[in-house]
Order: C-alpha cells, then sequence, then structure tokens
C-alpha cells in the first residue's frame, strides 16, 4: 500500500464506488423489489392511503421550498421549480 498520495488514491477508489452504487446497484435494488409488489392486492383502501402519503410528501415539499424562498431571495416562481 502506498503511503505517499494515499489520501487522493482513497478518495479516488470511494468515488469510483460512490459512482458504481448511484448508476447500478441503486436501480437494480428498485427493479427488484419493483418487481415483487402485487398491486392488485391493494385495494381501495390502501389507495387512498397512497394517495394521502403523496399529498403529505408532496405538500410537504412545496411548503419547504416556499419557506426557504426568502432565505434565498428569489421569485415564488423559482423558489417552486425544482434544481437543475
Amino acid at each position: 500500500m502506498p503511503r505517499e498520495g494515499a489520501g487522493a488514491l482513497r478518495e479516488d477508489i470511494l468515488e469510483s464506488l460512490q459512482q458504481l452504487t448511484v448508476l447500478v446497484l441503486l436501480p437494480v435494488f428498485f427493479v427488484v423489489s419493483g418487481l415483487s409488489v402485487n398491486l392488485s392486492t391493494i385495494g381501495l383502501a390502501g389507495l387512498g392511503e397512497l394517495a394521502l402519503i403523496l399529498l403529505v410528501a408532496i405538500g410537504r415539499q412545496v411548503r419547504g421550498r416556499v419557506r426557504r424562498r426568502p432565505a434565498r431571495r428569489c421569485p415564488a416562481r423559482q423558489a417552486g421549480s425544482w434544481p437543475r
């Protein structure tokens, strides 16, 4: 193991592992878990719960963006847009 420049080597390895994880392993995880879900067994109550969860999640996202708008000093329309 090299002793000089080991920090840079370590950072390069960690960056490569992170790219592998994000680009390959994470999508594979969601595909495999999504294939094991049976949507026909959800029923009406389950759809209501799903709609409530989505409504709360989206509402919290919008509320957080609107509340941070004055701190970022940007117009309301731009505060609600997604980062690029």
